[in-house]
Formats: C-alpha cells, sequence, structure tokens
C-alpha cells in the first residue's frame, strides 16, 4: 500500500482527489496539508512514501516546500500535481527534487500510474511537461555563457547511446527492451550505468546531461 499525502490550498480540490483513489486497493491518503509548513509537520510526525504537492500555496510554496523535503527526507518520493505547464516551475520543482510533475486535468489512469512509478523511484511527466521541460533546456543551451573549459564527456558504449537515445524519446524502459531486442534487465543495466557515469538521479537528469553535453551528436539510431 502506497500511503500518499496530498498538499494543495483548495479543500474541494484535495477532497476531489481522495474521493478519486478511495478505495484503490494500492494507494490510501493518509493527510493532507494547505500549505508546505502543514507538510512538513506532518511528514515529521509520520513520513508518507508519495507527496502530491501543489506548487502555487500561500506561505511556503511547492518549490520552497519540494527543496526541503528531498534535502531533509530523502526517501519520500515527490509528484508534483499543478495547474501551470510553465517550463521555467516544471524545471524548478524538478532541480528541486520533484521526481514526477502532472498537471491537476491528469485522469485517474494517468494519476495512479504517476504515483506508482514516482513510489518506485522512477521518474513520471505528463506529455505537455515533458515536451515544455525538453524544450526548456533545449533554449538555454542557445543562450550565449561566458567562456569556460568544458569537462571531458564521459565515454558511453553504443548500447548506452542506443538506450539514452530512447530514453529521450519519452521511450519506457520495457518500451526500449522491445526495440532493442534485448531483456529488461539489460536496458536497466544499461540506464544505471548511464545514471553513474553521467552523475544524475533519474532520466530527466539524463536527459539534461544529454543534452547540455551533445553526448549523442552524431549519433544514429540502428
Amino acid at each position: 500500500m502506497i500511503r500518499v499525502y496530498i498538499a494543495d490550498d483548495h479543500q474541494l480540490f484535495i477532497e476531489g482527489i481522495s474521493s478519486m483513489l478511495d478505495g484503490h486497493p494500492a494507494v490510501k491518503i493518509i493527510g493532507s496539508a494547505a500549505n508546505g509548513d502543514e507538510l512538513i509537520q506532518l511528514v515529521e510526525n509520520k513520513a508518507p512514501d508519495v507527496v502530491l504537492l501543489d506548487v502555487n500555496m500561500p506561505g511556503r510554496d511547492g518549490i520552497a516546500t519540494c527543496k526541503h523535503l528531498s534535502t531533509n527526507f530523502p526517501h519520500v518520493r515527490i509528484l508534483a500535481l499543478s495547474m501551470y505547464s510553465e517550463a521555467s516551475i516544471i524545471a524548478s520543482m524538478v532541480e528541486n527534487g520533484a521526481l514526477g510533475y502532472i498537471l491537476k486535468n491528469a485522469k485517474k489512469d494517468e494519476l495512479l500510474h504517476a504515483i506508482q512509478e514516482v513510489n518506485n523511484g522512477n521518474t513520471y511527466y505528463s506529455t505537455e511537461a515533458s515536451r515544455n521541460l525538453i524544450a526548456h533546456w533545449m533554449n538555454d543551451r542557445g543562450i550565449e555563457k561566458p567562456a569556460k573549459k568544458e569537462p571531458d564527456k564521459p565515454r558511453l558504449t553504443r548500447r548506452e547511446k542506443d538506450v539514452l537515445y530512447w530514453i529521450i524519446q519519452e521511450f519506457t524502459s520495457a518500451e526500449i527492451a522491445e526495440k532493442l531486442f534485448v531483456s529488461l534487465a539489460t536496458v536497466e543495466t544499461h540506464r544505471k550505468n548511464l545514471l553513474e557515469k553521467l552523475g544524475v538521479r533519474n532520466s530527466v537528469g539524463l536527459v539534461k546531461s544529454a543534452l547540455d553535453q551533445d553526448l549523442l551528436e552524431g549519433y544514429q539510431p540502428e
């Protein structure tokens, strides 16, 4: 059973999500908060598995709350649930520890899937959030910055590049395994190696690092 807290300043929204998930065998709402400070108190008293975190709240907002939780309670998984799809907001949540970001108009099945993915330590982003985030990072690459010595690029094997390419295309590990005619375990091993080589924590970090360092420059998928 995945234990979940909801943090949102609209009580009707909290009640709606609670009603939507009520009775599901894999997820249980164990508490709610109207702002970041209330949520932190709840977590300090009884840590959940997953937090559904709104971005725009009075007092300590979602971004500040996300940073505090990821720093002090790294075992608590954070899924941002917001009405905002602006890339800068999504990036701020991701950079401060959120493993996922979905919009408030998400269907029940997507919300449940996102909760389960985040609980397992994976990332999950709604299609719109994912596209906006990648576009944001790609635009950042075009901004002129002071020249500095570039670190050596990590050396990736051909198969690691294959896996990285399909991660960027938003394929799941299972879909990548099918695409490359290898086992799911093999894909997960390559993914783990990529995380270690690039020094990141999740798939979004892999995408950002690949774009920042042009790791797939000249690469062509088979």
